[in-house]
Parts: C-alpha cells; sequence; structure tokens
C-alpha cells in the first residue's frame, strides 16, 4: 500500500495533494501538526475528499514533529480527531501511556499505528524496540531510523522479513541517502505500507522522495 504524505500547510494545498493522491495512491497521511492551523470541520472535509485510506498524524516537536502545544492539549486534540474516524492514526511511542491504553480499549474503527523514531542511527536491537511497543496491543508498529551505511538498511530489511513472517503488522524505514532502499524494496520485503511524496514541498524525513 502507497501512501502520501501531505503536509499542507494550507488546506487548499491540502485539497490540491489529495486529487493528485486519488488517482496516483493508496491513501494519504495527513501530518495535521504541520498544518498552519487545526480546524476539524476543514480536516473532516479533506478526509471525505480522499478516496483511499486516511492516516491522521500528530506528531509533536520532540519527537520530529512540529505540534508546539503541550503534551495535554496534543491529547485532548487527538481525541477530538479520532471522533473524526480516519482509517489509522499514528501515534508516536514516547505518547503518554495511560492515554495509549485508553484509546485501545475504544470501540472505534481507527486502527492506531504505534511509531519509533530514532534521528541518529539504527539500533543493533531492534528487536528490543519492537518488543517495548507489542505491549501496546496496536494494529501496526512503526520503527523509523536513520541509515548511516547500506548495512544498516539491509538489517531493517532483514527486520522486516522476519517480523512480518511472524503476523505482526510492520512498518520499517530507514532515513537518510542509505535508507533508500528501506522504501523502494520495503513493501516486498513485508512493510505493511510504504510513504511517499507527491511534491518536494512534503519531504518530512530524508530520502523520502517522490514515487
Amino acid at each position: 500500500m502507497q501512501i502520501a504524505v501531505i503536509t499542507g500547510p494550507t488546506y487548499q494545498t491540502a485539497t490540491n495533494r489529495i486529487i493528485l493522491a486519488n488517482s496516483q495512491k493508496d491513501g494519504v497521511e495527513l501530518r495535521l501538526d504541520l498544518f498552519q492551523e487545526i480546524d476539524l470541520s476543514l480536516i473532516k472535509e479533506l478526509k471525505e475528499r480522499v478516496q483511499g485510506k486516511v492516516i491522521f498524524t500528530l506528531r509533536s516537536r520532540r519527537s520530529g514533529g512540529g505540534f508546539l502545544g503541550s503534551e495535554e492539549k496534543r491529547v485532548s486534540l487527538a481525541k477530538e480527531l479520532l471522533a473524526l474516524e480516519p482509517d489509522y492514526f499514528d501515534f508516536e511511542l514516547d505518547t503518554p501511556s495511560t492515554f495509549l491504553h485508553e484509546i485501545l480499549t475504544l470501540d472505534m474503527p481507527t486502527k492506531i499505528i504505534l511509531s519509533y523514531h530514532n534521528f541518529l542511527t539504527t539500533p543493533k536491537q531492534l528487536d528490543l524496540i519492537l518488543n517495548k511497543m507489542t505491549i501496546y496491543p496496536c494494529f501496526a508498529y512503526k520503527i523509523c531510523t536513520t541509515a548511516n551505511s547500506f548495512s544498516d538498511s539491509y538489517k531493517m530489511l532483514r527486520f522486516i522479513q522476519k517480523t512480518s513472517k511472524s503476523g505482526i503488522n510492520i512498518i520499517g524505514i530507514c532515513m537518510g541517502d542509505y535508507g533508500r532502499i528501506t522504501r523502494t524494496d520495503g513493501v516486498k520485503a513485508g512493510n505493511y505500507l510504504n510513504y511517499t511524496i507527491l511534491h518536494t514541498r512534503d519531504k518530512v524525513a530524508p530520502g523520502l522522495t517522490l514515487v
């Protein structure tokens, strides 16, 4: 599944990207933390324009995102966004555990993707990271690291193959020039989905390219 990352920053720009994505991709990720403003009614309109799957993401600055408010405000806004029933909502591993446990008990159509990002390196023991994540019974787990060599990317691809064969919905990605192969070959290795962009303006991580 190919997902187009859309960062706004305006609702008109996002609408134009969605129109393009509808003809090329399987769905979109709305990086709402990078939008100039959060307007629930306009976000609902954007969601309804998408013909494929929709992922909402509201990542904090400390997790590599753009949301500047307090953690309490982000959690409160996330609850309001969940009421719009996107297909998926991507939460970072450092999201308050009480909130994660709360939403995972809800009877809702939205599937939760739990993410981990490392902007410096690719840890040796990717299994240990996944073990920390799977204490939360999420639909899918996304591990995004920085590749400082091709061996880092091949390690990620092997990890994807092993994990997907165990029945876990995994999304393994390496950032940086060395990590491009994880984006081109990740789905073949077993990734649940892959992220692409429709315009260079939407590049949110090193290695994310037009596909």
